[in-house]
């Protein structure tokens, strides 16, 4: 048998945990990222679609990333994976 577990307060619900090991700190890390071979059409799709997506964004020349918002507002990642 299967169960899934879910927070039993809104607050707790979060697809992000707190770090200072990525960009400064108290940066939100993804639990979950998506990866794209190709990350600018995987952006102008969701974006056509009516997606709220960050700017890519290129980090040290060798990845690019970009965030979107799920319906529920949820902030999930796409990235690039390695140039």
């Amino acid at each position: 048998m299967t169960r899934i577990i879910t927070p039993k307060r809104e607050e707790d619900a979060t697809l992000t945990y707190k770090t200072d090991d990525w960009e400064g700190e108290d940066y939100d890390m993804h639990l979950l990222t998506f990866k794209s071979d190709d990350i600018e059409r995987t952006h102008a799709h969701l974006k056509a679609q009516g997606v709220s997506v960050s700017e890519i964004k290129l980090y040290d020349g060798n990845r690019k990333n970009f965030r979107f918002y799920d319906l529920n507002g949820n902030r999930l990642d796409v990235w690039s994976g390695w140039l």
